[in-house]
């Protein structure tokens, strides 16, 4: 008993000793260079994170300095990482400058440093973790290496960010081709071309950029998100991949320069949404003309919700089945023709303008032309 007594001790010790030397091995430090202080720590011998392990902002510079040159290394020891938050909510730094051999940004890295103007990303940088310039108000323009990894909602928040390409190679952090709140609220791009990798782009990608007049969508595009283009007032066209099957709710609303768009022939529903905000193409005030596709079983209610300039609807002469909300069209006062086949047209017609309980039918608004394909 004594002898088992006696290993089971020194298990012990060399357990606790095993778990003090990671332990070490993976401290936090600090040091000081050229008047920044840097948090950082090691993950082996000769190489750190900078701001593991530190809550909140890492890395401290002094109120007067404009550039942050992030040293090559620390210590002797080269920074492998730019670690979670490291230069995070450096109001006054215009211009950070990182060097060649960092492999990762951490998430969140740069996050709400509003002055940053300029960023160079060095081409040994592999992945970038997702919110790394969220809320970087200044920031124009940024190169990315080929062939990076790169996470979500990177440049959520940049107002000034003009434009951006995808490098080559590039791949996306979720490995499903998902493009996630990206660019929410960049109400300065103008133009973007999204990779062919893409195959969803979730909720809120381009929400608020009110400046965006093109986008290359990829033709194996499957989903658009809710709100994924809400509020893009300089789109005027945009063409919708054939292979899309699923187009949120909001998701072109508030577009008020969208005047043409073709619905692919894949969708099943177009959504409705709230009676003061509307659904799909709610606010899409120069929309003249849309045609309904033929897998289309639904329509929401204030889907197009005050598309004052709304003309024409058509519906595919092949619906033989359609519900639609009340108010679907309401606000539409210049809705002047419906074309449709037959074994929908009381299902249509009959449907209320408005959703109050004394709304007139659509049959009923003044001067319309009705058109049967049959």
């Amino acid at each position: 008993m004594k002898k088992r007594s006696g290993i089971k001790k020194i298990a012990m010790l060399l357990l606790l000793f095993f778990v003090w030397t990671c332990c070490s091995a993976y401290a936090d430090d600090m040091v000081e260079i050229d008047g920044v202080e840097y948090f950082y720590g090691k993950v082996c011998p000769s190489e750190v994170i900078l701001g593991k392990g530190v809550p909140g902002q890492a890395v401290y510079v002094p109120d007067d300095r404009k550039v942050l040159r992030i040293p090559k290394s620390i210590n002797g020891n080269k920074i492998k990482k730019i670690g979670r938050g490291a230069c995070s909510h450096l109001s006054d730094i215009e211009e950070i400058i990182l060097p060649d051999g960092v492999a990762e940004i951490g998430r969140g890295a740069f996050e709400e440093c509003w002055s940053l103007k300029k960023i160079n990303i060095p081409s040994s940088v592999g992945k970038i973790e997702g919110r790394v310039f969220v809320g970087c108000e200044n920031l124009k323009s940024v190169s990315l290496p080929k062939n990076v990894e790169i996470g979500g909602d990177m440049f959520a928040g940049c107002s000034s960010l003009e434009s951006f390409v995808f490098p080559q190679g590039v791949r996306f952090s979720d490995h499903r081709g998902v493009l996630e709140g990206f660019f929410t609220g960049c109400s300065s791009l103008k133009t973007i071309s999204i990779p062919s990798c893409i195959t969803i782009i979730r909720h809120d990608t381009f929400d608020g950029c009110s400046n965006l007049v093109r986008i290359d969508l990829p033709s194996n595009l499957k989903s658009i998100g809710a709100h994924v283009f809400r509020g893009c007032k300089s789109l005027e066209s945009i063409d919708i991949p054939e292979n899309v099957v699923e187009i949120g709710s909001e998701a072109f609303n508030g577009c008020s320069r969208l005047k043409t768009i073709e619905l692919p022939y894949r969708i099943t529903e177009i959504k409705g949404g709230d009676w003061r905000t509307g659904g799909m193409f709610g606010n899409c005030t120069s929309l003249k003309e849309i045609s309904i596709p033929e897998n289309v079983k639904g329509i929401g209610m204030f889907a197009f919700l005050n598309c004052t300039s709304l003309q024409k609807v058509s519906f595919s002469p092949d619906i033989q089945r359609i519900r639609i909300g009340d108010g679907a069209f309401k606000g539409c006062a210049n809705l002047k023709e419906i074309a449709l086949p037959r074994s929908i047209a009381d299902t249509v017609l009959d449907t209320k303008v408005d959703n109050k309980y004394d709304s007139k039918k659509i049959r009923e608004i003044p001067g319309l032309k009705i058109t049967y394909l049959d």
